[in-house]
C-alpha cells in the first residue's frame, strides 16, 4: 500500500510539473526526486513480490486500477530508468 502512495505522488509530480511555468533549476530537481521516489518504491515492490502491476502514469479513472501484473523485467527496466 505505502510504495504505491509514493509511485501515485511521484506520478503526480511527472505528470504535471513539467507544465507549470517556474524555476528551471527548480523544477529539474523536483522532478529528479519524483523519478527517485518512484523507483525506490517500485525497487522495493519488485524485490519483495515480483511481477507488480506497474502504473507509470497519474491515475484519473478508477477503471485504469485493474491492471495485470508486470513481469519483474519491465518492472526493473523502470526502476533503472528513474
Amino acid at each position: 500500500g505505502d510504495m504505491y502512495h509514493v509511485s501515485s505522488r511521484s506520478n503526480g509530480v511527472l505528470d504535471n510539473v513539467p507544465g507549470i511555468a517556474m524555476d528551471t533549476t527548480l523544477r529539474r530537481r523536483l522532478l529528479g526526486e519524483a523519478y527517485f521516489m518512484r523507483g525506490l518504491a517500485y525497487l522495493d515492490l519488485v524485490r519483495f513480490w515480483g511481477d507488480v502491476p506497474l502504473l507509470d502514469h497519474q491515475v484519473n479513472d478508477v477503471k485504469t486500477l485493474r491492471i495485470p501484473r508486470a513481469p519483474k523485467a519491465q518492472v526493473w527496466a523502470l526502476v533503472e530508468s528513474d
